[in-house]
């Protein structure tokens, strides 16, 4: 993302700036090369008013392809299709950049032009702004966490607020947002506070661990999709029989973020060389129960405590999204403890329980109570060029309704 991609985002927003309109206010930028900009936004009446004006403006300028497209809301139209796919059938792009999702969206639709390779998002604090001149039309909408009273109660991020408080240490929610994993969070409390980094960096895990505890202690699987959907399982089933077709039973194998534990037994039923990793201990005391041979440690991803080349097999299902997590450095460990050969198996938890036994896909935008369906997918696109970058090979990713996997082979 360019300074030039940033201000053509910002100047989308600022299209709709005092716009009165009670209706979805959305702003387009179209760069025809790195000099000429046209615009578009919507009207007091019609949501979709953007694109019947900036077609109106590609036709008399007789355009086919463009530099790049800034479009702050991905809107539908009255008939459910997206205004984007309409534009397109007029002119190309190089690349397009995207807000938000409209509002009414609640579920993934095949001809979403976000899911094209050439799409990217606004980052975070934009798409903030955008949520901002919108607020009353996605404060009643499906993607307001608030419907899951749950999720919108027990945020990991609250409780760790909460715990470093009662530690003497007062952090503002914005401050959580900006310093995301541990080792940038830890410099910034050390200057601070004055305290020397390794206090504060174990003051930061012990806070981490008692929350996930906390808050994954008691946790019921009836709280979240997998109490109406076993698609994830099923998926999960199908990649191990694809990678393992003789199974996993003699395989060694490390499961990184237990979580609970609940999941274990219908993961791991019959395996005798397990290790099992975990910031929390209740999970780990749990699953020992269930597999008293197996290994544990109460660790963190991004510092496994194993030795080079030991496993054959590396899962973590739902982890990777965890609130102050160092992607790149748990993927180096994984990396690093996989035998020549051995299969990573992560995933992205990409779906809420809302009314009406509703899945509600996607992830929440951090510090806010909205869920951005298009996160999830994000993040495993960046897991995946990470996963490249890094060394793993044959990358495939695998969706379900509830999460999304992302497959790797090791070849050193």
């Amino acid at each position: 993302m360019t300074d030039f991609d940033l201000r053509n985002m910002n100047l989308s927003i600022g299209l709709t700036e005092g716009l009165n309109s009670l209706n979805l206010k959305v702003g387009i930028v179209i760069a025809l090369d790195c000099n000429n900009l046209i615009s578009a936004k919507s009207n007091d009446f019609n949501k979709s008013s953007w694109l019947i004006d900036i077609k109106d403006i590609i036709k008399e300028l007789n355009i086919s392809h463009v530099h790049g497209i800034y479009l702050t809301v991905n809107t539908l139209s009255k008939d459910g299709s997206f205004d984007l796919n309409d534009l397109l059938h007029i002119i190309t792009a190089d690349f397009i950049y995207i807000g938000l999702p409209d509002p009414c969206l609640n579920m993934y639709k095949i001809d979403d032009p976000t899911l094209k390779e050439n799409i990217n998002r606004y980052p975070d604090n934009l798409q903030k702004l955008i949520l901002k001149q919108n607020h009353d039309l996605y404060e009643g909408s499906v993607q307001n966490i608030k419907l899951n009273s749950y999720y919108y109660g027990i945020r990991i991020s609250k409780l760790f607020q909460k715990g470093l408080e009662k530690q003497g240490i007062k952090i503002s929610k914005e401050e959580l947002e900006k310093y995301k994993n541990v080792e940038k969070l830890t410099s910034h409390l050390s200057k601070k506070t004055n305290l020397k980094e390794s206090e504060i960096n174990q003051l930061i895990i012990n806070t981490l661990s008692e929350s996930f505890n906390k808050k994954y202690s008691s946790y019921d699987y009836q709280k979240d999709v997998r109490a109406i959907s076993t698609e994830w399982l099923e998926k999960f089933k199908i990649i191990i029989n694809k990678y393992f077709p003789n199974g996993i039973v003699r395989k060694k194998i490390i499961n990184v973020g237990i979580g609970n534990g609940e999941e274990a037994i219908d993961l791991f039923t019959g395996c005798k060389k397990l290790s099992f990793v975990d910031i929390a201990a209740g999970g780990l005391e749990k699953v020992l129960k269930e597999f008293p041979e197996s290994h544990i440690y109460k660790s963190r991803a991004e510092y496994l405590p194993v030795n080079d080349k030991q496993y054959e097999l590396y899962i973590s299902l739902r982890t990777y999204n965890s609130s102050f997590f160092n992607t790149s450095l748990a993927l180096a460990e994984a990396y690093r403890v996989l035998k020549d050969k051995g299969i990573i198996i992560l995933s992205v938890a990409n779906g809420f329980l809302c009314k009406k036994n509703h899945i509600l896909p996607g992830l929440i935008i951090p510090g806010l109570e909205f869920v951005d369906i298009y996160r999830g997918l994000n993040l495993i696109k960046s897991l995946l060029q990470e996963c490249k970058k890094i060394g793993f090979s044959e990358l495939q990713v695998y969706p379900s309704n509830s999460e999304i996997f992302l497959v790797g082979k090791v070849i050193k």
